[in-house]
């Protein structure tokens, strides 16, 4: 009586190998219609990198599966994009710094604002400068544009910048 609930198990162990068998000869037919198939490229890229991304854990020994591993670096796309950690192909553009108009309207507009008490103050938001002189103003711009209610307080620190212009503009 023991060993009754063990047959459905015994039986599937048994019949291992057939079922493998099974499965080779579906995936071999299955590639044959697929390289038969008039498909663009993108299209039979995309649909192996979600083929190999969700069912890598179970043909992770496979032949095809360790090619396709290998021509991509150890993760797929798919994981990269998921996780964050894909890096684009193009920089993203530089800003450019904020015109002498837009500066002068902010001028402008802070000075009908009262400054916090120093005791009030919660956040430092602190801005190294070394470099990039478009980069930095428009850092410092939006910091300033920024709406909040939190009191904060600016601090631009110049770690001796070799860009003499960003130097002198601040």
């Amino acid at each position: 009586m023991s060993s009754l609930w063990l047959a459905p198990a015994r039986w599937a162990w048994n019949q291992r190998r057939t079922v493998a068998s099974g499965v080779r000869s579906v995936g071999r037919g299955a590639n044959w219609v697929w390289h038969a198939l008039p498909l663009p490229l993108r299209v039979r890229q995309i649909s192996r990198e979600v083929t190999f991304g969700s069912i890598e854990h179970l043909i992770v020994q496979s032949e095809p599966y360790q090619q396709w591993l290998a021509e991509h670096g150890g993760t797929s796309r798919l994981h990269q994009l998921l996780s964050g950690t894909t890096i684009s192909g193009a920089a993203a553009p530089v800003p450019s710094a904020p015109s002498a108009d837009m500066w002068e309207a902010l001028i402008e507009q802070r000075k009908k604002t009262t400054l916090p008490a120093e005791d009030a103050i919660e956040v430092d938001i602190i801005v190294p400068v070394y470099k990039h002189y478009d980069l930095t103003l428009h850092c410092i711009y939006n910091v300033l544009t920024a709406r909040t209610d939190i009191a904060y307080n600016l601090i631009v620190i110049n770690d001796h910048s070799p860009d003499h212009k960003l130097s002198n503009k601040l």
